[in-house]
Order: structure tokens, then sequence, then C-alpha cells
């Protein structure tokens, strides 16, 4: 399974794509109960200890996980002409699946001050490029990544025969905030109430077109 999947990822996807490159794969397997990610390019590791990342997991299981820096892997590829005619440039920062075919979850980590901030609209110059802010910023590079895998078959085939499948967002709100912003948190605090250790599916019609739910959790460990 994992000389697989690095098989497909170095090899398979890259000939779909037209490219002749040696593509690097950083990963780290792991069965830890609870890790944290994060989306710190200064980071050298990628599973942390609870409380230094931005994104946090369970694996009471000790299912054998495999995570990959799909951030550093995307980006080997984004200048090739397939993905920049099908504009699909961005990118996700993790993918991890379990060896027995269990999870397979897409993972793209976020933070802001409050949760209004991760929704407030981005503007490129001018325009306004992501009107639901940061959290439909996060909806396309799942999708993009998620695309841009289904350009090989024999990943595709590999992704839907995971038991389940999911592309996840992960926030952080910044603890460090004075105490009139608390107010502007009530619907991180409503969210979170609601939330449980699998977070919230919400409809997304093109993710779900390719098998996959998605779903957005705060700074709750996710259940493996």
């Amino acid at each position: 399974m994992k000389l697989s999947i690095d098989n497909l990822l170095q090899q398979t996807l890259p000939q779909a794509l037209n490219l002749q490159r040696n593509v690097r794969i950083r990963k780290e397997i792991t069965q830890t109960t609870s890790f944290d990610l994060t989306d710190d390019e200064r980071e050298t590791k990628i599973v942390l200890e609870k409380g230094l990342g931005k994104a946090t997991y369970t694996n009471l299981q000790r299912k054998e996980l495999y995570i990959i820096d799909f951030e550093d892997y995307k980006k080997q590829l984004n200048n090739c002409a397939v993905l920049q005619q099908n504009k699909l440039t961005r990118q996700c920062d993790y993918l991890i699946f379990d060896t027995t075919q269990t999870v397979c979850i897409l993972n793209e980590i976020t933070s802001g001050s409050s949760f209004q901030n991760l929704q407030k609209e981005i503007k490129k110059g001018n325009e306004v490029e992501f009107s639901g802010g940061k959290f439909e910023k996060v909806q396309q590079q799942l999708l993009h990544s998620l695309q841009t895998l289904y350009l090989s078959d024999e990943i595709s085939k590999l992704l839907l025969s995971f038991e389940e499948k999911i592309c996840l967002c992960s926030y952080k709100i910044h603890t460090s905030m004075p105490p009139a912003q608390v107010a502007f948190n009530r619907a991180l605090m409503i969210e979170n109430n609601i939330s449980n250790e699998k977070g919230i599916q919400y409809a997304h019609k093109e993710i779900e077109s390719l098998g996959f739910q998605y779903r957005r959790i705060g700074y709750i460990p996710f259940k493996i």
C-alpha cells in the first residue's frame, strides 16, 4: 500500500500530466494516539505533539497512518500545462490515509483572529477573489487537490476504495485576543457546540460528486 501510493504519486500522476521529472514525497508514518499538524512552512516535522499545531487528531486504534505533505508535493506539479490549462493550481496541506484503507483525508489548515475573520472576503487587487473568505478558499484548495489526483484513473480508483473519504477544513482561532473580540466568536462557540469528533459536514456538490464529504472542524480532535 505505502509503496503503491509512492509509485502512483511519483510516477503515475506525473505521467498523466505529461511530466518527465523526479518528484519528491515528504511524508511521515505514525501510529501515535494523539497528534497535531500545522501549515507553518518553517516546521521541519510533519507529526507534532498535541498543542503545537493548528489541526489536532486522535488515533485511538493506533492505525498506521501515512501522512504526506501534499502542498510540497503538488507545488512541484503546478507549472505543468495540464494543471495550468484546467486552472488546478491550488493545493491543500496534507493527504492522510491509513494502510488498511479505512479512511482517506485531504486536509487544509487555516487560522484567524476570529470566526468572522475567517469568513471575511478576500480581494486580489480591487477584485473580490473569495466572497466567503478563507473558508471558501479552503474549499477550492481541497477541490483542486482532489481533482488533480483524479487525473490519474489508478489514483481515483484507489481513493474510491477507502471506506471513509473526507475533504477536511481544520481551523484554529488565535487565542491571544482582547476581551472585546470574544463576542465576535459566538458563531465559533455555536459551531463547536454542535460539532463532534468528526466535525460538521457541509454540502459541496463538486466534492461530493467525486465521492468525498466536505467537513469542517475547529481545534477539536478529529477522530480517525
